[in-house]
């Protein structure tokens, strides 16, 4: 997913009190954020090697883009040129691509007139590969053999540089409740669904994020707590973990977002989605709360390897709500990304996925000034934090 760093987030107390205009003054460096690169549709993931997916739909005109409900793009930078690749194949109905990992190779789901709907792993020579016998059938066969329930939606949701697939799969439980399965899957290995705390599923447990190690985070139940759910990891003898996330500040739960390979994992409230928190799997007393952002209800999205944290704050306007990217540096600092950014149209940020790779690219939506409405994407460049 990205390359090695040995790096460790600094255990530092954050303040809840400084407002990123404060941070910015006594910061000597000058932070400026400029538009790279306009995007086709919805980002969903950018990676250490400069490579972005997600998907576009009939709502945006762009050259080359197939004519379908949904098609997934592949978005590459090399110096100062851009490329736009588009998921196509034989009978290919709609595809949505989740993630990338540094060497270009994505990973999402497609839908084929003969064969339904699927996971897909579509490497970066353009070569489709299907995985309806070896993910979605075994884990359609799983859930039946264990009498969980019905109707698996199967996401995967991140990938490595090894190629190592982390995901997870939505179901019906018998009594119509929502049951949920974490997964890994690779080439050599072939799928492992993942177990929760008692060694084996229990239907609710699920995958945020994955490392290079092959160590993933996310979240399983808990009967004891009141909305059921820990944060958790996985190492890569796929044991389960629960993390040392305090009870006592998150008594409705917790769940892990975000992994880099130094081991430092990012999360949030499991009921809200708020309330960050920050700890390294190698030192439980690493454990520290985020500052929150003065601009609403704050929530995290990713860690890159270097260290910097990115969230979203969600700031409540007259009648509608706008999503600011937010940043922490490795000091603990937090920067309003839109304070350093100026455009007549519009601003970063809106309500679908953002992402930050170490090379300081965020990728986010745009959204009109004084308004909800989206108005696309694009890849921007943070300079001087």
């Amino acid at each position: 997913m990205k390359p090695f760093r040995s790096s460790l987030l600094p255990l530092v107390v954050f303040s809840a009190v400084t407002t990123a205009s404060a941070i910015a003054e006594a910061n000597q460096n000058q932070i400026t954020v400029t538009l790279e690169a306009e995007l086709p549709g919805y980002p969903r993931d950018i990676s250490d090697g400069n490579y972005v997916v997600g998907f576009s739909n009939g709502d945006w005109d762009w050259e080359g883009a197939p004519e379908l409900s949904r098609a997934g793009f592949r978005w590459s930078q090399e110096g100062a040129e851009a490329n736009v690749e588009w998921l196509t194949a034989p009978n290919l109905t709609q595809s949505e691509l989740y993630a990338v990992n540094d060497n270009g190779d994505a990973v999402g789901t497609a839908c084929f007139t003969h064969s339904g709907c699927q996971a897909v792993f579509w490497k970066a020579d353009g070569e489709i590969v299907k995985l309806n016998q070896e993910v979605d059938r075994e884990i359609a066969k799983f859930i039946a053999e264990n009498q969980l329930g019905s109707n698996p939606s199967n996401f995967p949701y991140d990938v490595n540089v090894h190629g190592e697939v982390f995901g997870f799969t939505n179901f019906f439980t018998h009594n119509g409740a929502r049951g949920i399965l974490a997964w890994t899957w690779s080439n050599n290995e072939g799928l492992t669904i993942l177990p929760g705390g008692g060694g084996e599923s229990q239907g609710f447990e699920r995958v945020s994020a994955g490392n290079i190690n092959g160590i993933a985070v996310g979240g399983a139940y808990d009967e004891f707590i009141p909305d059921g759910e820990f944060a958790s990891y996985w190492d890569t003898a796929n044991t389960h973990h629960k993390l040392d996330v305090p009870e006592a500040l998150y008594p409705y739960g917790s769940v892990a977002m975000s992994i880099n390979n130094s081991g430092d994992i990012v999360g949030v409230d499991a009921s809200l989605y708020t309330r960050p928190w920050t700890i390294n799997l190698n030192d439980p007393s690493s454990f520290t709360q985020l500052t929150e952002s003065p601009y609403g209800a704050t929530s995290i999205d990713s860690i890159t390897e270097g260290g910097m944290i990115l969230g979203s704050a969600r700031q409540v306007m007259s009648g509608y709500y706008f999503d600011r990217p937010q940043i922490w540096d490795t000091e603990g600092n937090l920067y309003d990304i839109n304070e350093y950014y100026q455009a007549d149209s519009h601003n970063i940020g809106g309500s679908t996925n953002i992402g930050l790779n170490h090379h300081r690219l965020l990728v986010a939506p745009k959204q009109e000034i004084g308004g909800s409405s989206y108005i696309g994407a694009a890849v921007f460049r943070i300079h001087g934090i």
